[in-house]
């Protein structure tokens, strides 16, 4: 049975590597970017991607951090804005996937499944663990 230390780990390793990876796939390969894109696209894929690195990686580490926390109602609060996090970056796909009528094509499934991992781990945590 995994602990609540144990998930805030877990999810932050998650978080550092979506991150990573939407660097790589959108500043170094360029693969986000539609055929043609002009020079300021390019700049202005840059330059979300390193946001979306910073951002990452900073969440990331928090969890981490938060890990070591011992209260564990203090944790199932961390691990609530976990969820409230990983559903707003959900909802946040759908809307540039589906309703958003522009060049955007949607993130990897891979992407899409740790997200949906990400929720229901801490989902799990936050309801059914009651212990560090």
């Amino acid at each position: 049975m995994l602990g609540i230390a144990n998930i805030l780990r877990i999810c932050g390793v998650i978080h550092i590597f979506i991150a990573v990876g939407l660097f790589l796939s959108i500043s170094i390969l360029s693969i986000w970017l539609p055929d043609g894109a002009t020079v300021d696209h390019v700049g202005t894929g840059n330059i979300l991607g390193a946001l979306i690195l910073s951002h990452g990686v900073g969440i990331g580490i928090l969890l981490i951090l938060s890990s070591f926390i011992k209260d564990v109602s203090d944790a199932k609060k961390v691990l609530l804005g976990e969820i409230v996090l990983s559903i707003c970056v959900l909802l946040a796909f759908i809307y540039n996937s589906f309703l958003l009528d522009s060049w955007y094509t949607t993130p990897p499934i891979v992407i899409w499944a740790v997200s949906v991992i990400l929720i229901l781990l801490s989902i799990y945590g936050r309801f059914r663990v009651n212990k560090m």
